[in-house]
């Protein structure tokens, strides 16, 4: 039997169902308007409010006071140890004795940082268990974070005023300012590890996600019900439900409060989150501010801390029983216990169950009906949000708060009042469905058992959520925060959907997102922080000491602090006890462990001022350094023996080894300067295979290195890093000033045993080779058959040499992530200020060590000239680095009849595009150059490499310190070309490239010369020129205007080196004789580090 529609009821049935409908829309509407009337923050006081009482106009001038003139203060800036400057002068005046703590932390998230937490400290009468109140005082970069978390600091403080001025509780409270909290909660996670965590009863938490709105409390710890007590009894203005912990207890986000409270600390979170355009943006400032918000933090604050302080005693921190709560309109907060919760619910399941009996027994479809029960449920929870967001939408906007599609809604409130109305529907309205079935008309009592049926559906659905949510099933919801957000937040804090709960789909919380950095390690490199004589550049006694000094400042403010720093050798400029020491003291910083590295996070090897050729010279360094690791002895991969065993010299030939997350890292240190057993000194270059000074008959360091490389254990790490002091593409060769045992180069036995291409070794390629020696910056992968790069990276304060663009001052940040590992080179884009000071904190170059699925490959550069513009690189390849062209001589940009804007070279002008990051276009494998070019005459001598017109290399009299003539560097390796094309004087074209072979000391870089097989048909005409150069087939390929030209050519030799050159149009170094310049014209060229070109 089917139960009749509405309208087939008699008159008096539809008239009680419009009044069953009428009366759940009245109940909404005045439940809703109760909540809302409840959310209004309270009035702020002004400052000549009582002393004892929270006042915001004062709360708003410490603000001022805090700020000044500052912006943005992220944790580790200088803005950011400025306000803790002043957060501490200002406890000092309010009469507290502030402290700090400054601690390497990691947060949850994985990040670590060096923090400074300070703190202050109000006794109470008695000895117990401290009352802990907390908010963070850095901001994100984006904004100056006047409202997250200024806002919390400032209530602190005008309460730790307020606190003075009344009568001592019977309990400690403590103020606790936090860094570091936007880059993961590090600094809270640093204050678990102190020793005061230990007595802490309750945490009070102060944040923010918005401008103005009250003062939510969102967040509880576990066992809350008692602690909601308090809260009730204390706060006059209370602003909580249960329902919005439960949602947010399942949200990925995260405040300070979250390290306590998975410490098991019960306690408090507080947070306005209303105008949330402001939140990370530089909109947030004091204008953006409501003073009321500002007041509503502090009433409930210092409410909460007065009657906590004055309690006999506080509960242990894992309470029993949960809480249901909410609040409405005149500062009362329902609630009561999750057993009554129980109760209620199992009572309401015995009725709905009763309910549905009953209307079975009269021949009603129950089942049906239940099942519509269940749908007018769902319905009356959405539609009350949807039409809570316009009406809230309405309200707020004509109060000018935002623009309505802005707004967010007081869904949960709404959720609330519809579910009332509903209760009202389905118990009040009982009694008349009695009465109807009393008068036995057969119509009425089937119409009152099917509505019966559909309450006792919406029953059973609210018992399931009450069985599945305790703390949920009978909140008024989270305020007016919590409507569907049209506004997508750009920085690192992104609201998150709560699924299941329909109006509250992007209920954001004010908590720190979860960090991405997880599972990432990074370390810093420097070498070469000596300076001249006997002095060290950090020692304070010269001028140079600004390098030095300042790169240690500037490391520690790296938003993830290293877990290694490394020195590459030439600590000092003279090694002695003496200069160690100095030395020590002056990045002792470093000294303090790391929550990954732990103990003493800093790895050096000798360099040649570190051991200037005394026997005793070892003895210091393994002294003054004695937590270096001793050497490791492994078996003699070297002999015929199985047996035999090799070690090197204590604390300079070692590996040491780090797990990260899924990374497992070896870093080995070798060093290149020994001193021969007698005492005699080694000529440094490569590692020595005589005896280790004072130690005595020491074994060869190489082969202590190959053996270590082809153990199993460095052959399963994810990494494998080299540190040693002289460069490998610079060490092989006359007049360095360290003559002896040759290394041949990137052809000696010493670099094929770190790129693993030693056929006789069963070994693995290192990552990255780390050296100094040459005071400048450089990287690159000097070998065509590894990936290895050796990075050259002398920068720390010695003076400067080398080429002439990489003379920098700086340090290098390298990040490992699983299979990538990517570096930062930090220096001073500016160089020193008018006070003689650098900064190291500008972003001079990235560069790519590893990459997972390997090396990428692609378009680097392309280059199309426009007059009276910049002439910058335009490729959009993410392997690009967008350098400027600098043009010489009679370069200009002209135009074209044919092609338009193009590049004019008179035969004496050139153009390079010579920069720091230039590395990434020495291509030594596969490549492509791609132009066009129509020459006006072509040089006729056929003795040199002329009419250039690409080149990527340098001359080596280039690599000089001064005065035009290398005679530090000759034929170094480093400025080996890469590949130069070029015109022949009959029109061939000429591919170019230098390579290096020879172990011996005088050993040259050898050339090689691809020919075209076919000339060039009329060169003074407009040509488009294709070359490949296939390092699979060792072929190189010559194309003009899309047609393949003469046949491909073999070749035996890829080139090697190059890491020191630049890119050179026109030119194949810096004009003068040799440089082979090419007059006539040049448009649209791209290099790219493949065999096929990028169309």
């Amino acid at each position: 039997m089917t139960s009749p529609s509405v309208s087939s009821l008699p008159p008096a049935s539809r008239s009680s169902a419009l009044g069953d409908w009428l009366g759940a829309l009245l109940a909404w509407a005045l439940v809703a308007l109760l909540c809302y009337m409840a959310l209004d923050p309270p009035r702020a006081l002004e400052a000549d409010a009582s002393g004892q009482r929270f006042s915001a106009a004062r709360a708003g001038a410490v603000i001022q006071n805090l700020m000044g003139d500052l912006g943005p203060h992220p944790s580790g800036s200088p803005e950011a140890s400025l306000v803790a400057d002043r957060i501490r002068e200002h406890l000092e005046w309010l009469g507290y004795i502030p402290k700090e703590q400054q601690t390497l932390a990691a947060g949850p998230s994985g990040t670590v940082a060096e923090v400074r937490n300070v703190m202050a400290r109000r006794s109470g009468t008695e000895q117990g268990p401290v009352i802990l109140c907390v908010a963070h005082y850095d901001s994100v970069w984006a904004g100056p974070g006047v409202a997250d978390d200024m806002a919390g600091v400032a209530t602190l403080l005008e309460t730790a005023r307020a606190v003075i001025e009344g009568p001592r509780g019977r309990l400690p409270v403590v103020f606790l300012f936090t860094d570091a909290e936007e880059d993961g909660l590090v600094g809270a996670a640093g204050f678990s590890q102190h020793p005061l965590m230990e007595d802490v009863g309750v945490v009070l938490n102060l944040e923010a996600r918005g401008g103005s709105g009250p003062s939510y409390m969102f967040e509880t710890g576990y066992g809350n019900r008692w602690w909601m007590e308090q809260y009730g009894a204390a706060v006059k203005t209370p602003t909580a439900n249960s329902l919005s912990a439960e949602i947010y207890a399942r949200m990925p986000n995260d405040t300070d409060f979250s390290i306590f409270r998975d410490a098991g600390l019960p306690g408090f979170n507080f947070a306005f989150i209303e105008d949330f355009d402001v939140y990370h943006t530089p909109l947030d400032d004091l204008s953006r501010l409501s003073p009321d918000s500002l007041q509503h933090h502090g009433d409930q604050m210092l409410a909460l801390v007065q009657r906590l302080s004055n309690l006999t005693e506080l509960p242990d921190r894992f309470g029993r029983e949960k809480g249901v709560f909410f609040s409405v309109a005149g500062g009362l907060l329902v609630r009561y216990g999750q057993v009554f919760a129980f109760w209620a619910a199992l009572s309401a399941l015995i009725v709905a169950l009763l309910g549905v009996r009953r209307a079975e027994l009269h021949g009603a479809s129950t089942w049906s009906q239940v099942g519509r029960g269940c749908l007018w449920l769902v319905v009356m929870l959405i539609a009350p949000a949807v039409l809570g967001t316009l009406v809230q939408s309405v309200l707020q906007g004509a109060r000018g708060q935002a623009p309505l599609w802005r707004v967010t809604a007081a869904g949960a409130h709404c959720i609330t009042a519809g579910v009332l109305g509903l209760t009202w529907l389905s118990v009040l309205r009982v009694p008349g469905q009695r009465s109807c079935m009393k008068a036995g008309n057969p119509e009425h009592r089937i119409a009152s058992l099917s509505r019966l049926a559909r309450m006792s559906g919406c029953a059973a659905m609210m018992i399931a959520v009450a069985v599945v949510g305790p703390e949920a099933h009978g909140a008024p919801g989270v305020g007016r925060g919590t409507g569907v957000q049209a506004h997508d937040d750009a920085h690192s804090h992104r609201p998150h959907s709560a699924a299941g709960h329909p109006g509250l789909a992007s209920f954001s919380s004010p908590r720190a997102a979860r960090n991405t950095s997880a599972g990432r390690f990074s370390f810093v490199v420097v070498a070469d922080t000596q300076a001249n004589g006997a002095k060290t550049s950090l020692n304070g006694r010269d001028d140079i000491s600004l390098v030095g000094a300042q790169i240690v400042s500037d490391i520690r403010r790296l938003r993830d602090a290293p877990g290694l720093v490394i020195f590459p050798g030439d600590l000092v400029g003279v090694g002695n006890l003496k200069t160690f020491r100095d030395w020590d003291q002056a990045t002792r910083i470093f000294s303090r462990g790391h929550p990954i590295t732990k103990g003493d996070r800093r790895l050096m090897v000798p360099g040649n001022h570190d051991l200037p050729g005394r026997a005793a010279t070892n003895g210091d360094w393994q002294k003054e350094f004695s937590w270096l690791p001793d050497s490791q002895e492994v078996p003699d991969i070297t002999t015929v023996d199985p047996d035999d065993t090799i070690k090197g010299i204590d604390q300079m030939d070692y590996y040491y080894d780090i797990k990260v997350n899924r990374n497992d890292l070896r870093f080995i240190s070798v060093t290149t300067d020994r001193d021969y057993l007698e005492g005699e000194r080694h000529k440094p270059g490569v590692p020595s295979r005589y005896g280790g000074g004072v130690l005595g008959g020491q074994p060869t360091a190489i082969d202590w290195f190959q053996s270590v490389m082809a153990l199993d254990s460095t052959k399963n790490k994810d990494h494998v890093f080299v540190m040693t002091h002289h460069p490998i593409t610079s060490s092989p060769f006359d007049n360095l000033g360290h003559n002896g045992n040759p290394p041949g180069g990137t052809a000696g036995e010493w670099w094929k045993s770190i790129a693993g291409t030693n056929r006789d070794l069963d070994s693995i390629a290192a990552a990255a080779l780390f050296t100094g020696h040459m005071h400048m910056y450089q990287p690159s992968r000097p070998d065509p058959h590894s990936d290895t790069s050796e990075v050259i990276i002398g920068t720390g304060g010695g003076n400067s040499e080398g080429v002439r663009h990489r003379r920098v001052f700086g340090f290098m940040e390298v990040t490992v992530q699983g299979p990538n590992v990517s570096t930062r080179f930090y220096g001073d884009a500016n160089g020193r200020d008018r006070l003689g000071r650098y900064r190291f904190t500008d972003i001079l170059d990235e560069y790519i060590i590893a990459a997972d699925g390997g090396l990428p490959q692609g378009e680097l550069a392309l280059y199309q000239f426009t007059r009276h513009k910049k002439q910058e690189d335009s490729s959009k390849s993410i392997l690009s680095k967008g350098h400027e062209l600098n043009f010489h001589g009679g370069a200009k940009v002209v135009r074209d009849r044919q092609r338009g804007d193009v590049l004019e070279l008179t035969g004496n002008g050139f153009v390079d595009a010579k920069a720091l990051g230039d590395n990434n276009l020495s291509v030594l494998r596969d490549l492509t150059i791609e132009l066009a070019a129509k020459a006006r005459s072509l040089d006729q001598d056929q003795s040199t490499i002329n009419n250039v017109l690409v080149a990527f290399g340098d001359a080596d009299a280039a690599l000089t310190t001064g005065g035009g003539v290398n005679t530090q560097h000759p034929n170094d390796e480093m400025g080996n070309y890469a590949y130069i094309l070029s015109y022949a004087a009959d029109g061939h074209l000429r591919l170019a490239w230098e390579y290096f072979d020879d172990p011996t000391i005088k050993a040259k870089p050898q050339m090689v010369t691809v020919r075209s097989t076919a000339p060039v048909d009329d060169p003074r005409a407009w040509h488009d020129i294709r070359v490949e150069r296939d390092a699979e087939t060792m072929r190189v390929r010559f194309a003009v205007d899309g047609e393949q030209l003469g046949e491909p050519v073999a070749f035996e030799r890829l080139p090697t080196g190059a890491g020191a050159g630049s890119l050179y149009l026109g030119a194949s170094a810096d004009g003068g004789a040799g440089a082979g310049n090419f007059a006539g014209s040049i448009d649209a060229v791209r290099i790219s580090s493949a065999e096929v070109s990028v169309q």
